[in-house]
């Protein structure tokens, strides 16, 4: 939810645009999107500048918090769902072989990535701050000085003093 007092033209339409855009690049459903091509695949993976931004944040945040935040724990975090689902535990194999995923298993190399070791990754811990920043940068650029943004709890507010 995006509240925006006056009104602004198009920025609301470009704004949600953005919002759909990067929930469709990062879904680890959506087997258009590039996260999933990257999960899915042993090659190189061209990257666009968001996409390999938020990762190397992931990265960077790897690093900082010693290896708790950690994008890479994608696959086990899938086989856990499976097997609630189908009410079974998953084989001591697999979730040692998905346990040992870490961000060293991400190569970065000139604006294209590779997962390795059957590494997956997942952005939902960093994207919602992400494009909440992404959305309130576009809204000052357009001189837009009193708005409340609201993406699924991460939210901004933000009134310039003096301003009614």
């Amino acid at each position: 939810m995006i509240d925006i007092k006056g009104e602004y033209g198009n920025t609301l339409d470009e704004i949600e645009k953005m919002i759909l855009d990067f929930h469709h690049q990062w879904s680890i459903y959506d087997e258009n999107s590039l996260l999933y091509k990257m999960n899915h695949t042993n090659e190189f993976v061209n990257l666009d500048i968001d996409t390999e931004d938020i990762i190397k944040k992931a990265m960077l945040y790897y690093d900082e918090t010693q290896g708790y935040f950690d994008v890479t724990t994608c696959s086990l975090n899938l086989l856990w769902k499976e097997a609630i689902k189908n009410k079974k535990v998953p084989s001591r194999y697999l979730v040692k072989k998905y346990k040992n995923n870490h961000i060293h298993h991400i190569v970065l190399n000139n604006g294209q990535i590779k997962l390795t070791h059957s590494c997956q990754i997942d952005l939902g811990g960093l994207a919602k701050g992400y494009i909440l920043n992404r959305v309130v940068a576009k809204l000052r650029k357009n001189n837009i000085c009193e708005v409340i943004v609201n993406l699924g709890g991460s939210i901004h507010i933000h009134k310039r003093k003096g301003f009614r």
